[in-house]
């Protein structure tokens, strides 16, 4: 039986608990930029030690892997902006000749008339086709439009604005103090959890090292497979389109939409619908199986132990609590909420609770 002060602290303690959790929660806007500033320092003091060891200042480290990160982040965000610009204005100029050689292929086939709407004709199809394009997919209509919503949503903006001011600020902060930070925490661990404690940091951390080896593995072979092939079909812009679609690969499933519309769009405007656009279209369906079924799994999935059901599902619950942000991160976090949840279930298997209930079950 429990006595009173038993029960009182526990309830003591779960209050305290819960409260955290709510502070935490009501907060959350404000410790989300430090947590992931916080990964992204963990991420990159392997790097700042390398330099370290070699004779270079712990600050001036910090500097340069932010830097190289940010140099990086750039270049995945801004660099397609031209590629797409340039294709928009081809399309603008073909856009005529396509639709006119859509409306042919319409009126000749009474197999895709089928599919039109109710109460019109493959002509008539085509013209308000041609219509809607011609007010929408314009240069100088996309920028009105872009400004309208930057002014509708400017507090969102702004909001992302300052993540990404305060991002590299705080990781360079984080960084030149690792040393002392970490040592500072450990002291605060109480002495008779330090060992399960420093157990389950080192498991976290050879996991997320594995993570970090392994998607980068993946992000250059398929950097070369997707350059070397498109190029192999032709494409004018095949090295940038195929660099990026493999350094898209770090946002999952999304990273491969964006490369695919990226080359399907360069290659209709180049070839239209001809056998070398077909040729990048296989180019990225063999891509995708060589990333799903060999290359993910087995330099990823086995390193961290995750499931595809458990990728999927991490990637929701981090997508919809942060975003962009945590689709990124979704994986390293999910590899070590694993970690921990194996951890729990270890000591839950050891524990007298499980033990006792079982040999009252036998």
């Amino acid at each position: 039986m429990l006595s009173w002060t038993q029960i009182v602290k526990a309830a003591l303690a779960l209050a305290v608990i819960v409260a955290f959790f709510w502070l935490v929660w009501m907060i959350k806007h404000i410790l989300v930029p430090f947590a992931f500033a916080g990964l992204l320092a963990y991420l990159l003091n392997p790097m700042v030690r390398s330099l370290q060891n070699r004779g270079v200042n712990r600050s001036v480290g910090g500097a340069l892997a932010v830097l190289t990160t940010v140099t990086v982040l750039v270049f995945m965000i801004f660099i397609p902006w031209p590629i797409v610009s340039s294709q928009m204005s081809v399309l603008q100029e073909r856009l005529p000749a396509m639709l006119s050689h859509t409306q042919k292929i319409l009126a000749q086939s009474t197999f895709l008339q089928d599919f039109l709407p109710q109460g019109t004709d493959g002509e008539s199809w085509v013209e308000q086709l041609r219509i809607l394009i011609a007010e929408n997919v314009n240069l100088s209509n996309l920028s009105q439009k872009a400004w309208g919503y930057f002014r509708q949503g400017g507090s969102a903006i702004l909001n992302a604005l300052s993540w990404l001011v305060l991002m590299p600020i705080l990781t360079f902060f984080l960084l030149a103090n690792w040393p002392s930070t970490v040592k500072m925490l450990r002291r605060l661990i109480p002495q008779s959890w330090r060992a399960d404690v420093f157990k389950v940091t080192k498991d976290m951390d050879l996991m997320l090292a594995q993570f970090v080896r392994g998607q980068l593995l993946v992000m250059l072979i398929l950097a070369i497979y997707y350059a070397v092939g498109l190029k192999l079909t032709g494409l004018d812009v095949a090295i940038s389109v195929g660099v990026l679609t493999g350094l898209f690969v770090m946002i999952p499933f999304l990273g491969f939409g964006l490369g695919l519309v990226l080359g399907c769009l360069s290659a209709l405007l180049q070839f239209g619908l001809t056998p070398p656009f077909f040729a990048v279209l296989a180019v990225y369906a063999v891509g995708q199986v060589i990333e799903s079924y060999v290359l993910t799994p087995r330099l990823v999935g086995e390193r961290i132990g995750l499931s595809p059901v458990a990728v999927i599902f991490s990637l929701m619950v981090f997508g919809a609590l942060f975003g962009l942000f945590g689709v990124l991160f979704a994986l390293p976090a999910a590899a070590v909420v694993a970690v921990l949840v194996r951890y729990g279930r270890d000591k839950y298997f050891s524990s007298a609770f499980y033990a006792n209930s079982s040999s009252t079950g036998a």
